[in-house]
């Protein structure tokens, strides 16, 4: 049954398009088919690429102002709620110095400056949510809407109330009975059912910043899921340049061998028959067709010149011979575009991982930096507090002692309450708590450091920095896998740091550098340690050595050394080319070192190479010109 018969509209409009598109191929030359096919095959795979890189930066671009939007609005959040607390606590030590005028002009001065950046911080959350460019959604609006309720009917009436106590205090004559009626005043009023609601705003903006943490992690979650399309899309694309390419060489291979075969099957039915009548048939006009029509003006000379059929026959060996190179030439000529297309291929597919790496390694700088900025905003408040609490302490102590020089014979009750808290323990105590915890902070701002030093990695800017710093903060970075825990014993880094220059340089790449060798080596120890028994490790225990030194004509010289079980020689040779890993499946790419020796001798014009032994170790040695 004929499925599409003449009279069909489709399948006749089908039949003539291909008939034209044949007509039109059939026109062209081998050079020009090859170039059409080439530039189709290119033109699909480049266009996808692009298109997959242009729609995920779209979208990234879009989750990337969210994220923005929604840690700002949490930073004027946390603003405002510092504020709060910091005027609601001054309003309430105002109380222990209304018999002291001049400290309490002071500490009222300080109190109506916080409530004026309270209001502040208020206007710029308001303009933050008046912005039409924000986009919030029903529950943040909500949130916000009864964040406003709260303020407009407690903070705001709170603080009025308040000024309006403290605002008796302007005359100068009080009694001191008016003083202690003021104090109680304020005392009934701390203690008031409006004083003890305005701590629920901290509730409600508690639960705005978890619906915008919520947001980001949505923002963050799709973030992921665009790239992702766009890998789907390269990838597709990819696919499709290739079956395109197969089916083109298919096409091309038919369109050339099988007037070729026409010509060759006419040429030995002519030597087996002498048939000077017969005639090749002319299906193309390329170079094919031109070859089969001067087979066809051949056989008809020979015909006409039968007489000089001695001379014909050397013409026929001389047109054969010719036929035989152009067809060996052709092939060829196929044999290497086919060689280059996978070449091409090979290359995209290497250019596809590159990009794959950069943008988690971009995606981990910018994750490192935004935990460093969310860390550093707490301990900055904490570490500034620490100094006035602990000059509050020594006052405090000191005001003790003197109590105690004065009143020797104290109380009984106050006597019991000094056994019960062991007063002199506490004395003695306290300021090295306080000491601590400057300590902790401090170490706290150095981990801080450390991670901003890391979050360059996305950094292309050629500028100066220091080595030891982008080092440091890979080894903060891998810290977690040096130390040691219920599957793995702890790797020790010793390092050996030489007076190294500031360095110009793409400090970034220099991280990335720094931690594709470094989490290889830990990855060749943990292997190693695997092989060998509790005795053997407690003996010759994991170390990593970092050593650094200048040398010669302004160069720097960086050694990363293990003491793992070393690289067969035959492997060495291997190590910086692409896709190359003893990694098992699914744990390396193979691209780390080569994308490492790009780095360092492409990008800085120096050197990267290694020295293994068996049973001993590997070595990695970097040098870098300081200025290159």
């Amino acid at each position: 049954m004929d499925l599409f018969p003449d009279n069909y509209p489709s399948a006749s409009r089908t039949r003539r398009l291909v008939a034209n598109l044949q007509n039109c191929l059939s026109r062209l030359s081998i050079p020009a088919k090859i170039r059409l096919g080439y530039a189709l095959t290119l033109g699909i795979a480049l266009s996808g690429t692009i298109i997959g890189i242009s729609i995920g930066e779209i979208y990234q671009k879009h989750s990337q102002d969210l994220i923005k939007d929604a840690l700002e609005e949490n930073e004027l959040l946390y603003e405002f709620t510092t504020d709060f607390l910091e005027a609601k606590n001054l309003e309430q030590e105002l109380v222990f110095f209304l018999d002291k005028p001049e400290q309490f002009r002071q500490k009222y001065t300080l109190f109506l400056t916080e409530v004026k950046d309270l209001e502040d911080s208020w206007e710029k959350i308001k303009s933050s949510y008046a912005n039409p460019e924000i986009e919030e959604s029903s529950e943040e609006i909500k949130a916000f809407e009864e964040i406003t309720k709260e303020y407009n009917s407690l903070i705001t009436v709170y603080f009025q109330e308040s000024r309006k106590i403290y605002k008796q205090l302007e005359n100068q004559n009080l009694t001191p009975s008016e003083i202690i009626q003021i104090r109680q005043q304020l005392f009934d009023f701390n203690s008031s059912k409006l004083a003890t609601k305005i701590v629920d705003i901290i509730k409600t903006i508690k639960e705005l910043t978890d619906i915008i943490s919520e947001e980001v992690n949505e923002a963050e979650a799709a973030l992921i899921t665009f790239s992702w399309i766009r890998l789907a899309i390269i990838a597709v694309s990819i696919s499709i340049s290739v079956i395109l390419a197969l089916s083109i060489t298919h096409y091309m291979i038919i369109n050339i061998s099988r007037p070729l075969k026409e010509v060759t099957k006419v040429a030995k039915q002519i030597s087996q028959e002498s048939n000077f009548e017969l005639q090749v048939p002319v299906t193309t006009s390329d170079e094919v067709g031109v070859l089969a029509e001067s087979f066809n003006e051949m056989i008809a000379k020979i015909k006409e010149l039968l007489i000089e059929q001695l001379q014909s026959q050397k013409k026929l060996e001389f047109y054969n011979h010719t036929l035989e190179k152009q067809v060996q030439e052709r092939t060829e000529e196929l044999r290497d575009k086919n060689i280059y297309l996978q070449q091409t291929l090979s290359e995209l597919k290497n250019t596809q991982y590159q990009m794959i790496q950069s943008e988690k390694m971009s995606s981990l700088g910018h994750l490192v930096a935004g935990v460093a900025h969310e860390i550093n905003n707490p301990v900055s408040f904490i570490s500034g507090n620490l100094v006035p609490a602990s000059e509050y302490t020594h006052d405090l102590l000191e005001l003790i002692k003197l109590y105690q020089q004065v009143y020797t014979q104290p109380e009984d009750i106050i006597q019991k309450r000094i056994q019960k808290i062991d007063l002199e323990y506490l004395i003695k105590d306290l300021p090295q708590v306080i000491e601590s915890m400057k300590v902790g902070a401090e170490r706290i701002q150095e981990i801080v450091k450390s991670l901003r030093n890391f979050s360059r990695l996305d950094e292309a800017e050629y500028k100066e920095a220091h080595i030891h710093e982008g080092i440091d903060g890979t080894l903060m970075i891998l810290n977690h896998r040096l130390k040691a825990n219920g599957e793995r014993p702890a790797i020790q880094v010793i390092k050996e740091y030489g007076s190294l220059p500031i360095v110009t340089c793409y400090p970034g790449q220099l991280n990335q550098v720094f931690m594709n060798i470094l989490s290889n080596a830990i990855d060749a120890l943990e292997e190693y340690n695997q092989k060998r028994t509790k005795e053997e490790i407690k003996s010759n225990p994991s170390q990593i050595k970092i050593y650094t030194q200048k040398i010669k004509h302004n160069w720097i010289k960086i050694g990363i050394q293990d003491n793992a079980g070393g690289i067969p020689e035959k492997l060495i040779s291997k190590l910086f080319d692409p896709f190359f890993t003893t990694k098992p499946v699914g744990k390396g790419t193979g691209l780390g070192l080569s994308i490492s020796y790009q780095i360092i001798v492409e990008k800085h014009g120096g050197r990267l190479f290694c020295n293994s032994q068996l049973g001993e170790g590997t070595e990695f040695i970097i040098e870098i010109p300081v200025k290159h």
